[in-house]
């Protein structure tokens, strides 16, 4: 549990709660591994096995697997029970690594010179109102 603590406190992480007996995490493990290709060099993606680290399964009150949760910056952001697809997951790591971060970067949040303001000047060069 000490590892898991330690990798979920910077950044984003994902991590799936699963034991060998769950048919569900059975079929969720593909799709893991996938999100895990995807995004590792932005989110951490983790599987941590309820049955050899049932105190890690208590610390983080799973009661369903499997159970995926996301942690940004070492706090839980969203919780998924039971069977995810896809889409849903990339959705959700995508969000947790826009969080916090600004649309829009400071140069572009400068105005424009030529959008000093809202009047539009006529073909004589008079400005209008």
């Amino acid at each position: 549990m000490k590892g898991l603590k330690k990798a979920i406190q910077k950044g984003v992480a994902l991590v799936d709660f699963t034991a060998p007996w769950c048919a569900p995490c059975h079929l969720q493990h593909p799709i893991v591994e996938k999100l895990a290709i995807a995004y590792q060099k932005k989110a951490r993606i983790m599987v941590l096995d309820v049955e050899k680290d049932r105190q890690a399964a208590m610390q983080y009150n799973i009661t369903s697997i499997p159970t995926i949760v996301i942690f940004k910056n070492g706090r839980e952001i969203h919780r998924f029970v039971g069977l995810q697809p896809s889409d849903v997951l990339s959705s959700a790591i995508d969000k947790a690594l826009d969080a916090g971060q600004s649309r829009y970067s400071h140069k572009a949040a400068v105005a424009d010179p030529n959008l000093t303001d809202n009047r539009t000047k006529s073909r004589s060069g008079r400005e209008n109102n």
